[in-house]
């Protein structure tokens, strides 16, 4: 199959039906924590979510991958409580649940992707209101609170108002408070909108961290490959339905092309040779970014044809996951519906 220049190897043509039975045959042999089954949901006669199906193993970290309108934050509202579907099934360590139902609710902690800390409150106090709305209490919320809050780095700023903090620390306080109830499962919603390079790494060691120390099982929403790298296990969706499913290594391991990103003042001749050479490219100014299953070896062609010394820069790479998404839909991750 070939979409947008990107060559895919059959085996990636996962549509609905295939990654249904992954997910079935995952829930019978395994330790199944959370499980989806054929979710649907529309508003009016927009199809959010079509016939969704999802499993969580303990531990495990589950990443959705798709761009902004593929029906992400319908999917968020569901798991968290807040929307009911209009189809399907989910259950708890094999137990069907309602949507919102308190015993499912007391066992996840969310992270929202905007900001929902009461500021005039510290650290602290934030993390202790929302331990007691799980009913705990006392000497043991206040230690885990405290805890929580040193690991993340947190110690010195606990009694200062939240309102003082940087973005960044502001997403440390909103992981330590999803975790002060001690969750089985985390729903991260585009956890790290809005942070710079540091405080984005900084906050996934936290992450990994306490996920490593506490084995709670996270289900990541994410527009950033970079992010769905981090999962065990990833469905692309698109348009309200899942268009594949794996492992970001398998995902990655089925498109057989090359990337390139070239920079020349010799616009309209690279244009022209990719033409010849049946590629599409994407241009911005006078860079372009292709695929191409010659790789390597269509480089001293491409600086063959250009004017000498046209050419300021040629870098060549591996897909990423935003590749592999381009490949199996024709759309890109920064694209809205």
């Amino acid at each position: 199959m070939k979409v947008s220049g990107l060559h895919v190897e059959s085996a990636l043509r996962s549509r609905p039906a295939t990654c249904k039975r992954q997910h079935r045959l995952r829930f019978a042999l395994s330790h199944c924590l959370l499980e989806l089954e054929s979710v649907a949901h529309a508003y009016g006669e927009r199809q959010a979510l079509q016939d969704f199906s999802l499993s969580v193993d303990q531990g495990q970290r589950v990443g959705i991958l798709g761009p902004n309108g593929a029906g992400k934050s319908t999917l968020f509202k569901v798991l968290s409580g807040l929307l009911e579907p209009q189809a399907g099934t989910m259950r708890y360590r094999g137990q069907v649940i309602a949507v919102g139902e308190p015993s499912f609710r007391a066992r996840c902690g969310v992270v929202f992707q905007s900001a929902s800390l009461d500021e005039l409150l510290t650290p602290l106090e934030n993390l202790i209101v929302s331990g007691g709305f799980y009913g705990q209490s006392g000497a043991d919320l206040q230690q885990r609170s405290k805890q929580l809050l040193k690991t993340m780095g947190l110690e010195e700023r606990q009694h200062d108002q939240v309102g003082e903090l940087s973005g960044g620390l502001k997403r440390r306080v909103e992981l330590a408070r999803a975790l002060v109830h001690r969750p089985e499962i985390l729903l991260l919603d585009e956890p790290t909108t809005g942070l710079d390079e540091l405080q984005y790494r900084r906050f996934w060691a936290d992450l990994d961290r306490l996920r490593e120390e506490e084995g709670i099982s996270v289900l990541l929403v994410t527009h950033r490959p970079d992010e769905a790298e981090r999962c065990d296990h990833l469905v692309f969706l698109n348009e309200g339905r899942t268009v594949a499913c794996g492992s970001p290594d398998v995902l990655k391991a089925q498109v057989t092309d090359s990337v390139l990103a070239v920079t020349t003042e010799a616009v309209e001749a690279l244009t022209a040779f990719l033409e010849v050479q049946g590629i599409q490219g994407d241009w911005a100014g006078d860079r372009v970014v292709f695929s191409s299953t010659a790789g390597h070896a269509l480089i001293p062609r491409l600086v063959e044809s250009l004017p000498a010394g046209a050419v300021q820069s040629v870098a060549l790479r591996q897909p990423d996951l935003g590749d592999v998404f381009v490949a199996v839909t024709g759309r890109r991750l920064e694209e809205e519906s």
